[in-house]
C-alpha cells in the first residue's frame, strides 16, 4: 500500500485467505493521527497479485473519514501467458516507428537505437516476476519480435537470426534471462521435501540442491520444468529417493548429479536427451540391470568403490581402453567387486589387460 509518506506495507497469504492489512492500516492511522497527519486515500492504492488459476477472495480495507478502499483494484488476472501476449502485443506496436524510419533511409546505427532504448525496455520490464516460469512457446513468441527488428535493421543483408545478432553483436533476448531460470537450494537445513506442487506452473532450465536436509523430491516438483530442465544436480544432501521413472518426460535434461547422497537403489534410466550421469558417493547397493536407454550419454560416473560389481556385458565393446578400464580395475582389485564382460571375448585384447582375465590373480580385479 501507498500512504502520503510513501509506506510500503507487503503481506503473502494463501489464495483462499484475507490478507492481514487492515491492523497494520489502523495502526499507521493511529501514527499519522498522533503526528498530527491524516491519510489521504486518493494517495493511497491496495494492489493484490495472484499467480494462481482462481481468483483470490476479495476484501475491503476502512480508512476513517473515507470511503472504503477495496482490493484489488486491478491485477487480479496476472497470468503467464496473457502477460506475455501483452508484452509481445505491446512491443510489435513499437516495431512501426522502426518501418517508419527505415523507409525515409535511417542509418543502421539509429535504428539499433531505437530498438535497444525504446523497444527492449517494453520487453524486458519486469521480466524477474515472469522469466522463470517461461515456457519455449513464449520464448519464441518474445524471439520472433527481435527477429522482425534485426529484418528492419539490416534490410536486404539479412540472411538468418543467428547471423544478425552476430552482425549487430547482440544475443538472443532469452539467453539473457536464463539466468533468472534457475532454481538453488544450497546450505538449507529446514527443507527435506520438495513436494507435490511446490513450484505451481514455475519451470527452471537449472535445479540445483548442495548442502541441505532434502529427503525427498515430489514427482509433480519437476513435472512444470519437464519442457525445460536441462541440469539437475543434488549433492551433499542425503537424498533417500528420486523420481527415476520420470526422465524420459524431461525431453532438455542433458546433466544428472545426485553425489553424496543417501540413494540406495537407481532403477532403469531411460533417457534420449541426458548426456551426463553423475551416482558417486552414495549408499547405491543395487543398480537394476535391465530396461536402460540412454543413447546420448557421453559421461558415466557411479564413483565405484571395492566391492563395486559393474556389468558390461552384451554391449558394443571393440576396445579395452586402458585409460578407462585400468582405474576401474585398480579399485575393484581391492575388495570383492567384479567386472563382467560376457559376451567380448571376442574382442582383441590390449596387452596391459591380458593378466586381467586370469581369475586366480586379485590384483587389478576378478572380470
Amino acid at each position: 500500500m501507498k500512504y502520503a509518506d510513501a509506506k510500503t506495507i507487503t503481506v503473502a497469504h494463501p489464495n483462499n485467505s484475507i490478507p492481514d492489512l487492515q491492523p497494520a492500516l489502523l495502526q499507521q492511522e493511529e501514527w499519522t493521527h498522533a503526528n498530527n497527519m491524516k491519510l489521504n486515500k486518493n494517495k493511497s492504492t491496495a494492489i493484490q497479485f495472484c499467480f494462481t488459476m482462481s481468483l483470490p477472495i476479495h476484501h475491503t480495507l476502512h480508512i476513517t473519514g473515507e470511503r472504503d478502499m477495496h482490493s484489488p483494484f486491478g491485477y487480479d488476472d496476472l497470468h503467464r501467458n496473457a502477460n506475455i501476449k501483452a508484452i509481445v502485443a505491446n512491443a510489435s506496436r513499437r516495431l512501426l516507428i522502426l518501418e517508419i524510419l527505415q523507409s525515409f533511409g535511417a542509418p543502421r546505427g539509429d535504428l539499433l537505437a531505437v530498438w535497444s532504448s525504446y523497444i527492449v525496455p517494453v520487453i524486458k520490464y519486469a521480466s524477474p516476476a515472469w522469466s522463470n516460469s517461461l515456457t519455449t512457446n513464449l520464448a519464441n513468441s518474445i524471439g520472433l519480435v527481435q527477429k522482425r527488428a534485426f529484418r528492419l535493421i539490416l534490410g536486404s543483408e539479412f540472411t538468418s537470426y543467428k547471423e544478425a545478432l552476430s552482425t549487430l553483436q547482440l544475443s538472443y533476448l532469452v539467453e539473457k534471462r536464463k539466468k533468472l531460470t534457475q532454481f538453488a537450494l544450497i546450505d538449507n537445513t529446514g527443507v527435506q521435501e520438495l513436494p507435490e506442487g511446490v513450484f505451481k506452473d514455475l519451470s527452471f532450465l537449472e535445479i540445483w540442491v548442495n548442502s541441505t536436509a532434502l529427503k525427498r523430491i515430489h514427482t509433480s516438483a519437476l513435472y512444470p520444468s519437464k519442457d525445460t530442465i536441462e541440469t539437475l544436480n543434488v549433492i551433499f544432501s542425503p537424498l533417500q529417493d528420486f523420481p527415476f521413472h520420470l526422465l524420459p518426460h524431461l525431453s532438455r535434461l542433458k546433466e544428472l548429479t545426485l553425489w553424496n547422497t543417501s540413494l540406495t537403489q537407481v532403477t532403469p534410466i531411460q533417457s534420449e536427451s541426458l548426456e551426463v550421469l553423475r551416482l558417486g558417493f552414495n549408499s547405491i547397493e543395487m543398480v537394476e540391470e535391465n530396461g536402460w536407454s540412454t543413447p546420448n550419454l557421453r559421461e558415466l560416473n557411479f564413483g565405484l568403490t571395492p566391492d563395486t560389481t559393474v556389468k558390461l556385458g552384451y554391449n558394443r565393446i571393440t576396445n579395452l581402453v586402458e585409460e578407462i578400464f585400468r582405474p576401474l580395475l585398480e579399485v575393484i582389485s581391492q575388495g570383492d567387486g567384479v567386472l563382467y564382460l560376457e559376451d567380448v571375448r571376442s574382442v582383441l585384447l590390449p596387452s596391459w589387460s591380458q593378466h586381467s582375465w586370469d581369475p586366480s590373480r586379485t590384483d587389478f580385479g576378478h572380470v
